[in-house]
């Protein structure tokens, strides 16, 4: 212990000021930590890689050990006498370049990491986190300098002072280095409005993600088809125009050994989009629409697959939103024939097949492959298909 004395107003400042630069330091470790377990899988970003979740919980962890230690130390340097003091001042440099190198340093890493991955998914908790650590350091290396010229007056400093000191620098201009990439890998500073807290993205961002891919169906109940083949039943950036969460889109696909017809409807608009003939296993042969009218109104045998998808708009952790989905399996008159499952998938077409059926071999490219997120173009750690929701009450509506 030591035998107190009255601080001088200097380093009351100084105390003050580092243990408000540490607190907030503390909160934000911990609203980021909360800001990465909160991601949510969705269109093209799904949560945060584990390894990375675990690093930053451990990293929050060390930063609340350091951070009652330093404010243990910083309030008895402040109160003690002169002798004492200058023996928890040595101790404090030491603690403070143990903590930049075990605790604020890896988290800006952590942080950085993420901001390479998110393509200007501007968050709030990203950004001021950002900031935090800019203010802690500047309000570090100021303290740091004036402690240093204290030191110098007194006497001659020792060399392993000197390393402390250096090293501690060093460390505090990386921080800030790291910390000013992430404001700037945030936002776009070259638009003119920058939204701090943003929903998601849109336009050319959300298009470098969504366009050109489309949602497949794959189901037993579908004659004719490979086993390597999907059915494509509609693109996804149609159903993200969708303007609000109310909005939704039924598929309604009839099939039977010679024909086949597709329509979608959403709530905004209707749509026939084919309808062909079966020549042969996995080939077709388009059909105009008042054709396959006239085909159902004489056919008694068929099933009817209805899809019904709803998109969740773009939030914070789903920054392009998600599309769940749900289906049933009928005849013409609404009686469930079958319980084989019906799976959607999202695949990006390549080439310019015009077709029904498209080959995973030949036509269609790994949706992962086009997911690359952020300025990295890191793996995405999204669903590679919508998201089967059973809460979603699909109608009944048999062509016609």
């Amino acid at each position: 212990m030591c035998r107190g004395h009255k601080c001088g107003v200097q380093n009351v400042v100084m105390f003050i000021l580092i243990l408000c630069s540490d607190v907030f330091d503390f909160i934000m470790d911990w609203l980021f930590y909360h800001d990465i377990m909160s991601a949510q899988d969705g269109l093209a970003f799904g949560p945060h890689d584990r390894t990375l979740m675990t690093s930053t919980l451990v990293f929050c962890i060390i930063g609340m050990i350091t951070f009652i230690i330093e404010s243990v130390i910083n309030a008895l340097e402040c109160i003690c006498s002169d002798k004492s003091a200058t023996k928890y001042l040595i101790i404090s440099e030491v603690m403070t370049m143990i903590t930049l190198l075990i605790e604020d340093l890896p988290q800006i890493l952590i942080n950085f990491a993420v901001a390479l991955c998110r393509e200007e998914v501007t968050n709030v908790v990203q950004i001021v986190k950002a900031v935090s650590s800019l203010v802690e350091v500047i309000i570090l290396l100021g303290i740091l300098f004036v402690k240093h010229r204290q030191v110098k007056r007194k006497g001659e400093i020792k060399a392993w002072r000197k390393w402390v000191f250096w090293v501690t620098i060093v460390i505090s201009f990386l921080i800030f280095a790291f910390s000013v990439a992430v404001f700037g890998l945030e936002n776009n500073l070259n638009k003119k409005k920058i939204d701090f807290d943003s929903h998601g993205l849109e336009g050319k961002e959300a298009d470098r993600y969504l366009q050109g891919v489309n949602v497949f169906m794959k189901s037993p109940t579908i004659p004719n088809i490979a086993d390597d083949q999907w059915l494509i039943i509609t693109d996804i950036k149609t159903i993200t125009k969708f303007p609000d969460q109310s909005s939704n889109m039924v598929v309604s696909v009839f099939v039977n050994e010679q024909y086949g017809w597709i329509k979608k409807q959403s709530t905004t608009s209707g749509e026939t989009l084919s309808c062909y003939r079966a020549t042969q296993t996995s080939m077709m042969s388009p059909l105009p629409s008042a054709k396959c009218r006239e085909i159902l109104s004489n056919t008694t045998d068929g099933t009817y697959i209805t899809v019904k998808l709803e998109y969740v708009l773009p939030n914070r952790h789903q920054p392009l939103g998600d599309i769940l989905y749900n289906y049933r399996v009928t005849d013409q008159n609404c009686r469930p024939i079958s319980s084989s499952p019906v799976t959607l998938q999202y695949f990006k077409r390549s080439g310019s097949k015009i077709s029904h059926f498209f080959s995973l071999a030949t036509d269609l490219d790994d949706v992962r492959e086009v997911w690359k997120t952020g300025s990295s173009f890191c793996k995405s750690t999204a669903r590679e298909r919508p998201k089967l929701s059973s809460v979603i009450t699909v109608p009944c509506e048999p062509l016609r």
